[in-house]
């Protein structure tokens, strides 16, 4: 080979390694560690209260409830009270004397919190509350039950609440106005999601309550079936701002998987195929967010061996929450994510439970450059000989 020629292949090689390396660095830049923390006191070894987190919106702010396990409460075993924790200071909700349990569930990033208190099982009234220091009693179908389920950046908030001989979704407005809507055809319809364009999510029976399907209602308020599986049972859970809906279709099994529609219809996609038809979803109705507006999704799953993991789907990747853990914590369960990325849930040290955020720090890139760095003066030290 001449010298020109072996001048061409050294530029060539170094071209390609370059191009190579910097699709490494890049892919090292957007690589994400994690940084756990508990929320409030953290895990009591006493048992004798114990705090949980609902939310962390955007800005960081928390929202959770403190169990106090030395006060009974006959519809959730011992009493839970709402509020906002800073540190390890937490912050009750006020306004709701009387009622034996306080449950903000959901907030936007206005400070605005929606769920319910509970003053006894004939008398469970959907809440809105501002910050912690204002609250407002939403308005119910009968007077019977309510619950507030998720609340937009407008302040329009997606639940439901008793109509008669059943519950009905329903969607209140930031002027506290309730809208009842309709069903796919049967008797029952729940909300439990709302986007920022005000379209709801939840689910429905269809005619003569033959199954309950995933459904959508849109800001007019009709209503549309997600479900074109042929399930038997199907429910809505979130919505994101891009349409993204994400819930849960029973499988040939029996069992639930989590599934990701489309506002715009395109084929749902099952989200744990990936762990085998054997694997079951926890469905846990009212939970905060499953999904945020960049179409990330955590939910839990129990293992055939009745063993639980808890997963992070992104871009068709799964990762097991549980390894971000720190070594002695067990993870018991995620309750959502914001879109920051920032994780948060429930867990366990020492058999002590405790509300916890894990947040994503990226790997710096200075690591990668400087491989880059090094292999391009290694070409050079190559072509010098």
């Amino acid at each position: 080979m001449n010298k020109n020629g072996s001048k061409q292949l050294y530029h060539s090689l170094a071209l390609n390694v370059f191009i190579a390396l910097l699709a490494s660095s890049t892919q090292l830049a957007q690589a994400s560690n994690y940084n756990f923390n508990w929320v409030g006191n953290g895990p009591n070894p006493t048992f004798t209260s114990s705090d949980s987190v609902s939310q962390v919106n955007n800005a960081g702010q928390v929202l959770g409830y403190r169990f106090d396990a030395s006060i009974k409460d006959t519809g959730f075993g011992f009493k839970r009270t709402s509020g906002m924790f800073n540190g390890t200071t937490f912050t009750p909700h006020v306004g709701t004397t009387g009622a034996s349990t306080t449950l903000a569930v959901n907030m936007n990033e206005a400070s605005q919190a929606t769920g319910f208190y509970y003053l006894d099982s004939e008398d469970i009234r959907p809440t809105r509350w501002v910050g912690t220091s204002t609250v407002t009693e939403l308005p119910r179908l009968n007077g019977f039950h309510g619950e507030g389920a998720d609340i937009n950046n407008s302040g329009q908030i997606a639940g439901f609440s008793w109509a008669d001989t059943n519950f009905h979704a329903v969607r209140w407005d930031a002027d506290n106005t309730i809208h009842d809507l309709p069903t796919l055809g049967g008797t029952f319809g729940r909300g439990s999601g709302i986007n920022d364009l005000g379209y709801v999510v939840g689910s429905s029976f269809t005619d003569n309550d033959t199954a309950q399907h995933a459904a959508l209602w849109k800001p007019d308020g009709s209503v549309i079936d997600l479900d074109t599986s042929g399930s038997s049972s199907s429910w809505a859970e979130k919505i994101n701002n891009r349409g993204q809906v994400v819930g849960f279709t029973t499988n040939e099994n029996g069992l639930w998987d989590v599934t990701l529609w489309n506002v715009d219809g395109s084929a749902p996609i099952d989200l744990t195929a990936s762990l085998g038809a054997d694997v079951d979803t926890a469905f846990e109705q009212g939970r905060s967010t499953l999904i945020n507006n960049a179409g990330q999704v955590v939910f839990d799953a129990f293992n055939a061996d009745g063993s639980q993991n808890s997963y992070l789907w992104s871009n068709g990747n799964l990762l097991d929450i549980g390894t971000l853990l720190p070594s002695g914590v067990s993870l018991l369960t995620v309750t959502g994510i914001n879109d920051k990325g920032e994780l948060y849930g429930r867990a366990m040290d020492k058999g002590a439970f405790g509300g916890f955020v894990l947040t994503p720090t990226t790997v710096p890139i200075p690591g990668a450059v400087w491989l880059l760095g090094s292999a391009l003066m290694g070409l050079l030290g190559v072509k010098r000989r």
